[in-house]
């Protein structure tokens, strides 16, 4: 079986909590590229974290979230080691993501977005918050913005084509980009609490 996993507090959290039970033929993927700063959770820490606990073997995007505005996306995921990535993420049984609003409660939002590039210009594109790096609005489009293109992992259209896409997020604040999210379809689980279940209904 093969597993991608995004990154934040969310699954670090779970990884914590979660007993070791190993599983034979694992393998964990880290599905968007990563921060070097700043955090304890980034993405190689919950790929890693993830197999730990299962015994699992693990593989690594070695990449940053955000290539740079001078560097050509598609010439830097075409080294050998992302691509193959990549295309080994294409044959993934189950994503577990964890999506984020547009605020400083987001990780990324407050230490990981490019120098030039602030919240005000996301929300001014329409976003309401980002599943794995890619921002999207409302109704669960990409937002119009260089960034988009400029975000290193799986793409949506990737993600769409893998059987189980579970979410785990909770919180009024991420109210929008779940709805989002499972609007357009990009995931057929959720994990969250009674609050924010009642939120959605509403």
């Amino acid at each position: 079986k093969k597993i991608g996993v995004s990154w934040g507090v969310t699954l670090q959290r779970a990884i914590e909590r979660l007993p070791r039970q190993p599983q034979a033929g694992l393998e964990i993927f880290s599905m968007i590229g990563g921060s070097v700063t700043g955090a304890s959770f980034n993405t190689f820490s919950i790929a890693s974290g993830f197999a730990e606990r299962f015994d699992a073997s693990y593989s690594l995007l070695a990449a940053p979230i955000f290539v740079s505005e001078n560097i050509d996306p598609e010439l830097f995921m075409s080294q050998p080691t992302i691509k193959n990535h990549l295309k080994k993420c294409r044959e993934l049984d189950a994503a577990v993501l964890v999506v984020g609003d547009i605020s400083a409660r987001s990780y990324l939002i407050s230490s990981g977005l490019p120098r030039e590039v602030t919240p005000e210009d996301l929300i001014a594109a329409g976003a309401v918050g980002d599943l794995l790096g890619r921002f999207l609005d409302r109704d669960g489009a990409e937002i119009a913005h260089p960034l988009y293109q400029r975000t290193i992992g799986v793409d949506l259209e990737t993600l769409m084509a893998i059987p189980e896409r579970i979410l785990a997020a909770a919180g009024p604040h991420k109210v929008d980009i779940i709805r989002a999210a499972t609007k357009r379809g990009l995931i057929n689980t959720l994990i969250t609490d009674d609050v924010t279940a009642e939120l959605l209904l509403d």
